[in-house]
């Protein structure tokens, strides 16, 4: 059992819309991806249709009450919903899919933790204090991240360790450039391109990708994503 004192509870018990990076009264984000389509015959890419991926719902907190995540087809593959207590800990999830029954769970001190640790540090300015070293075993054991708690590089997977990537932000703590490596040889290089709405939270990101086998290509679209955000 986890014990927290006042203090460390009033820091940790911050909003999902903060952890996300959102501007303003955000009501919900319904987010899509449209594949790019090359075309050898005209040398020229198009748009593919946009599919629905995942969407969140906030409460007037900020806090994420209801998430979802869409199978390939469209079709809603499962619902997550959240409570929180008084002091805006989550306190139960519950989820559940398309097929099948709900799958229960009531998360412990430390997953609370963990789902606010990382806004926490943000807001501190201060990535690496004693509340981190306290909880550090509720975190990515690989992971690094910079003094505004972005994540700047990580295994791919923690099972695979000769699996790495790097990432870059602008100002805005938006990832700007990312790079994939497999046993330190450089596999791929992606940057991103944002569009923005009056709140300054983007809402259409171009995906570039370039690979070192094809030097001659540079950086080429391979996605186009959108966030279709609504504010109370």
């Amino acid at each position: 059992m986890w014990h927290l004192s006042v203090s460390e509870t009033s820091l940790l018990a911050l909003s999902d819309r903060e952890l996300d990076r959102l501007n303003g009264p955000v009501h919900t984000i319904i987010n899509r991806e449209a594949r790019m389509h090359y075309n050898p015959a005209t040398n020229t890419w198009s748009e593919q249709q946009a599919i629905k991926t995942t969407y969140k719902n906030f409460d007037s907190n900020g806090h994420c009450i209801e998430e979802g995540n869409y199978a390939p087809d469209g079709t809603l593959y499962y619902i997550s919903t959240y409570e929180y207590d008084s002091q805006g800990l989550l306190e139960k999830e519950e989820t559940k899919f398309s097929k099948g029954n709900p799958m229960r769970s009531t998360p412990s001190d430390a997953d609370a933790i963990e789902r606010r640790i990382k806004i926490a540090h943000w807001k501190e300015n201060n990535a690496r204090n004693t509340t981190l070293q306290k909880y550090t075993s509720t975190l990515e054991a690989n992971t690094i991240y910079d003094g505004r708690w972005n994540i700047t590089e990580e295994e791919a997977d923690p099972s695979n360790p000769d699996e790495k990537r790097t990432y870059w932000y602008d100002s805005n703590d938006r990832c700007t450039d990312e790079r994939r490596y497999k046993n330190g040889q450089l596999t791929a290089s992606y940057k991103y391109q944002y569009e923005t709405d009056d709140y300054g939270n983007w809402v259409k990101q171009l995906v570039n990708i370039s690979l070192p086998e094809y030097p001659e290509s540079g950086f080429t679209p391979i996605a186009i994503r959108y966030r279709e955000i609504t504010y109370y």
